[in-house]
């Protein structure tokens, strides 16, 4: 009795490669690749649509995060301003009622180290993180 043959990868594929859609090199026309030149054209100008629509988008983002930094330090600049100078007011006009008296002179000391200590948690330490 014989045995039976064992099977290889070899064995199991075919003699000659899978054939392509279009015709050898040499017996092709020009008309063989007029689809699959369609079809490549068509294709690249899908991606140059996408490209300048993401060109686009990317533009008018930076623009929005130019416009938004600006915003951001503008009103920085102007809670600066308020705070020095409704501080400066509020000291004048504590001041005012009488700066002998010692309780208020440790008012006004107190009333500043909190305003101080607010300006520089709002400010200071935000921009040094």
């Amino acid at each position: 009795m014989s045995s039976p043959k064992k099977s290889t990868p070899a064995s199991n594929t075919p003699s000659t490669p899978p054939r392509s859609a279009l015709r050898p090199f040499s017996l092709r026309r020009s008309s063989d690749l007029a689809t699959v030149n369609a079809d490549l054209q068509r294709q690249l100008e899908d991606l140059k649509t996408k490209l300048e629509r993401k060109t686009v988008e990317v533009e008018a983002a930076q623009i929005r995060a130019q416009q938004a930094e600006h915003r951001e330090t503008k009103i920085k600049e102007l809670a600066r301003k308020f705070w020095k100078e409704e501080w400066s007011g509020m000291k004048e006009y504590v001041g005012l009622f009488n700066s002998e008296d010692e309780d208020v002179g440790k008012d006004l000391k107190e009333i500043e180290e909190q305003i101080l200590k607010e300006y520089r948690e709002l400010f200071l330490e935000k921009e040094q993180g």
